[in-house]
């Protein structure tokens, strides 16, 4: 087995690891946005889903019509050095969001890449929190 591939992004180095591209949402995090907005599926649900209805990464959020799991989505999208992975999340979430009432992102702070722009103005309401650990 290789070592994990090592990249240094801002200062900060990361290991391109399964476990570090599937970092789970604090659950503090998720039940606070589960009371306000009543979501009732998880666009990239992997092991520990967050809602009963959820898409897995074999029925692939890039593809599959957001519409058959619920109309109020939550979306932590995996994690990518170079931010494609991400871009490519964000992209799909404002293109379903059209048929949904609601999609909740959860995106790494990065408002000089286009993804993030891109979801700032789809967007009718943005947070910004401290980083999520």
């Amino acid at each position: 087995m290789s070592a994990p591939a090592t990249r240094t992004s801002r200062g900060h180095s990361t290991e391109e690891t399964a476990t570090k591209r599937r970092w789970r949402t604090p659950a503090s995090l998720f039940g606070a946005m589960q009371r306000e907005f009543g979501l009732d599926f998880d666009a990239t649900a992997e092991d520990g889903r967050l809602c009963a209805s959820h898409i897995t990464p074999a029925q692939d959020a890039l593809v599959i019509d957001w519409r058959r799991f619920g109309r109020r989505g939550w979306l932590n999208s995996p994690f990518a050095a170079d931010f494609a992975g991400t871009a490519a999340f964000v992209a799909r979430a404002i293109d379903q969001v059209r048929w949904l009432e609601v999609v909740v992102m959860l995106l790494p702070t990065a408002p000089d890449t286009a993804h993030w722009r891109a979801a700032f103005r789809a967007s009718v309401e943005v947070r910004l929190l401290p980083r999520v650990a």
